[in-house]
């Protein structure tokens, strides 16, 4: 989800709630002053939205509303107010709550370094969200719950431990709600009732040393007493010296007690501070494990990631190779194939030359036979031109009947052998015009 469609997903929330609730409202031609304040404010609309998608969450998975509603205080909100992220979520299916609450549009996911952080889905979210959490609170945690609440967000001082009354009647409300409990809170009832015990047993301490001290004092006053007739009485004077003696001796041993039992009681005051701070090591160590632990899979994931791209980037140049490889074949095949055209070329160049020169040749040849017919043909025309003229002349000189009819007969003769003999030169020139073409 982009930041548009979150800021949207936030904002629209209000838009949601009250069009779901104007649906509910009876339809109306305007939209009157009571009707927006019966509506409320658009804090109060996503203090709404968030209150459902909490109880869809914690129906959907089982985990406490409470165990959700502390998570987003205290993971997905700073204490100035900002937003801040998380990696899991709340209680036993802290996946499960993830999804869900995302799925409402309540949180958002952020990628980052190889892993999947979570966070409100809008800063306009917080304070409605902290409002509904305090008033959730409010009514429906109990005063021990809220008191655990307080004491272990403040470092757990023992001036915030549960004190009698209230102490014995929250000791029977875990009793009854024991499945409401959580860790903080048992925890907290413990602290207040060792707490407790420890502060009876130096009142009782006290109050002994003060009883003791009376009866010393009194046995002391006795002894003074009995004193002042002893010049009288030895042997009563003598008892009276051995009572005061043993006064004394019971005082004596009385303070040494009361000594003691204000050393223990500041041992076992020590111990549960010492106890308390190796828990509030314990606390700080584990939460730095807990850290030092998600960085560690934020770098394995990372260094997954690069391995991952690592391949890819291998894969993509073997490939490239392979590509280039066969570029360089097809580059070798088109020079040989250009190569043998360029021969083809030269060798088509050089027929194409030699056709043409046999041509030019055929076309000399072809000339040459021409003139050489026509000059056949000339020779012969005048063969017969010259046949005919002595055949006529012949007839010019001899001009007779008879002889007329020789001539005649002469000519057809003549005409005859002519067209014979120009035939047969013509004949010849065009065989010899064949044969040489």
């Amino acid at each position: 989800m982009n930041a548009a469609a979150t800021s949207m997903a936030a904002e629209g929330a209000n838009a949601a709630t009250t069009s779901n609730s104007l649906l509910n409202v009876e339809d109306r031609f305007s939209i009157e002053v009571e009707h927006v304040v019966a509506l409320g404010n658009v804090d109060q609309a996503l203090a709404s939205f968030f209150d459902d998608a909490v109880t869809q969450a914690s129906t959907n998975t089982g985990v406490s509303e409470r165990e959700i509603r502390a998570w987003v205080d205290d993971e997905l909100i700073s204490e100035q107010g900002f937003r801040t992220q998380a990696l899991r979520g709340p209680g036993r299916d802290g996946a499960t709550v993830l999804r869900s609450l995302e799925d409402a549009h309540v949180i958002r996911t952020d990628s980052r370094r190889g892993a999947q952080w979570y966070e409100l889905a809008h800063d306009r979210l917080v304070a409605p969200v902290r409002e509904s959490n305090s008033t959730w609170r409010a009514t429906h945690l109990s005063a021990l719950q809220l008191d655990a609440m307080t004491w272990d967000r403040q470092g757990r001082p023992d001036e915030l431990l549960a004190t009698a009354p209230g102490l014995s009647a929250a000791e029977v409300w875990a009793t009854a709600h024991a499945d409401e409990m959580l860790t903080t809170d048992t925890e907290f009832l413990a602290a207040s009732l060792e707490y407790e015990r420890a502060k009876l047993l130096v009142r009782r301490a006290s109050r002994r040393t003060r009883v003791l001290a009376g009866v010393a004092g009194g046995l002391a006053i006795l002894a003074l007493f009995g004193g002042s007739i002893a010049y009288s009485k030895v042997q009563t004077s003598d008892r009276l010296r051995n009572a005061l003696g043993e006064a004394e001796a019971a005082r004596a041993e009385l303070e040494q007690a009361s000594a003691q039992l204000v050393l223990a009681n500041d041992e076992a005051t020590t111990a549960r501070d010492q106890a308390l701070a190796a828990q509030a090591i314990a606390e700080s160590q584990t939460k730095e494990a807990n850290t030092q632990r998600n960085l560690a899979e934020l770098a394995v994931k990372e260094a997954e990631a690069q391995t991952a791209e690592a391949d890819k980037q291998r894969a993509l140049a073997e490939a490239a190779g392979l590509n280039a490889q066969t570029q360089l074949v097809e580059a070798e095949r088109q020079r040989a194939l250009a190569e043998a055209a360029g021969l083809d070329a030269v060798k088509q160049r050089a027929l194409a030359e030699a056709a043409t020169q046999m041509a030019n040749d055929e076309r000399s040849q072809a000339v040459e036979n021409s003139r050489k017919c026509k000059e056949a043909y000339q020779s012969a025309l005048a063969a017969f031109n010259s046949g005919l003229e002595s055949q006529f002349a012949g007839y010019i000189q001899a001009p007779s009947q008879s002889g007329t009819e020789q001539v005649i007969k002469n000519i057809r003769g003549v005409v005859e052998a002519l067209n014979q003999e120009f035939q047969g030169t013509v004949g010849r020139a065009c065989t010899v015009l064949a044969t040489n073409g």
